[in-house]
Formats: structure tokens, C-alpha cells, sequence
């Protein structure tokens, strides 16, 4: 039940986030210069690049929810060889970088809040994902959580 809860509570705070991301109502402009809106622009491409890879290679073992299906069986191959949680990454990088590429502040800070989530959300997931893959202990230690760069 517990974990049921925490399950939605999860999921239904990225929701949010990715709806006010979304909405950006009350922009707040940031004076951003051309080469460093460009560069958002292509975190954001390659953010959804590295998503919707993330998700063809999940193939089976997808859900929305932080629990592992029980049918499912660990990838450790394509875009998840560089990082345990590419769905998150690449949203993150979409976040972060259409935030500049807009120039808006209140999406910078919700791209922040995201990384908070996602930090989160990602810890407890592996805990589960421990329970259910031996391997999974040894992916963990050789591959990083968002990308290559930070190993934790």
C-alpha cells in the first residue's frame, strides 16, 4: 500500500511540474544571449532525442510508475549503457534547455524542480529495482544516474 502511494504521489507531482513547465503563465524574461539560447535549443533537442530512445528500449519493461513491472527485465543496452535513468535525463535536458531557448526564468526554476523530483523519484526506484534485479547493484556502480559524467 505503501508503496502503491508513493507510486502516484510521484508520478502525480512530475505531472504538474511538466503542466506548469508547460503553462509558464507568468513568464519572467532572461536576457539571454544568442549562442547560449542556440545551445538550449539543442539540450532540448538532444533531450528529446535521448527520451524517446529511452522509451523504444524500455520496450516492455515501460511503465509510468517508479515500481518495475514484474515482467519486465533490466536494459542495460542503447542509451541506458550511459545512463541508469535516460527518460529522465533527456527530459531534463529538454527542460533546462527550452528554458533558455525561451528565455523564460519561471521555466528555469521549474526545470530545477524537476532535477529535485527526478533525483528522488530515481533513488527510490532503484531501491526497488535492487529487489528485483541482482544485477542491478553492479549496473548501478558502473553507470551513471543521469548520464556517464556522475557516478552515484
Amino acid at each position: 500500500m505503501a508503496r502503491e502511494f508513493w507510486d502516484y504521489f510521484y508520478v502525480g507531482l512530475q505531472l504538474i511540474l511538466f503542466m506548469l513547465y508547460a503553462l509558464d503563465s507568468y513568464p519572467v524574461v532572461l536576457a539571454v544571449i544568442p549562442p547560449v539560447a542556440w545551445g538550449g535549443l539543442f539540450l532540448a533537442i538532444l533531450g528529446a532525442v535521448v527520451s524517446v530512445l529511452g522509451l523504444v528500449q524500455l520496450d516492455k519493461s515501460l511503465t509510468p510508475f517508479p515500481t518495475p513491472r514484474k515482467e519486465g527485465e533490466l536494459i542495460q543496452h542503447g542509451v541506458y549503457r550511459w545512463a541508469r535513468h535516460p527518460i529522465y535525463a533527456g527530459i531534463l535536458f529538454f527542460a533546462f534547455g527550452y528554458a533558455l531557448w525561451s528565455a523564460s526564468a519561471t521555466r528555469l526554476v521549474m526545470a530545477g524542480m524537476l532535477l529535485i523530483l527526478f533525483f528522488f523519484k530515481s533513488r527510490y526506484e532503484e531501491k526497488m529495482l535492487e529487489e528485483q534485479y541482482g544485477e542491478y547493484r553492479d549496473y548501478r556502480r558502473k553507470t551513471g544516474r543521469f548520464g556517464p559524467w556522475i557516478k552515484s
